[in-house]
């Protein structure tokens, strides 16, 4: 698989989050795409879950952060405030068809946000799928990053 100017999906790992109860909608924004190509412009065209069990993902934004934290998995739908931690929200846009402009400062990356409904007690996925073309050089990135949303009474 040829991941062009995205690079290899980053971190990996597992995100456990618990939920009130299946049906709950969750934003995971645990994942970002940064180009690294000098002089590209990477256009998202397609967003996908790896092997996901148990949820719907219903929407998919895309945030450009500039040296601010990832979203993390938050309750609800987007914008997220709860009165000490504050994320920003102006300037995001559906992640198909998104343009993640190249950058050098790899303190800034595109936060993708995934809106998620869950559709059992135990919801999980493996990764994103995300597929996006340079010019007309279409590219397939895989993220290693998922998400296990348990509701209660389970614990992570």
């Amino acid at each position: 698989m040829n991941t062009g100017p995205f690079g290899g999906g980053g971190n990996w790992g597992q995100n456990c989050v618990p939920i009130r109860h299946a049906g709950e909608l969750v934003t995971d924004g645990f994942n970002e795409v940064t180009d690294g190509w000098r002089g590209t412009v990477a256009v998202i065209t397609k967003i996908g879950l790896v092997r996901p069990r148990g949820l719907r993902l219903l929407r998919a934004y895309a945030m450009r952060l500039n040296n601010h934290a990832l979203y993390g998995t938050i309750p609800g739908l987007p914008p997220y405030e709860d009165g000490l931690t504050s994320y920003p929200w102006k300037g995001h846009v559906n992640a198909i068809g998104a343009r993640v402009p190249y950058t050098k400062n790899t303190n800034v990356d595109t936060n993708l946000l995934l809106v998620i409904k869950t559709t059992a007690r135990k919801s999980t996925y493996q990764g994103i799928n995300v597929w996006y073309r340079v010019g007309t050089r279409q590219y397939h990135m895989r993220t290693s990053w998922g998400s296990e949303l348990l509701a209660r009474p389970a614990r992570c």
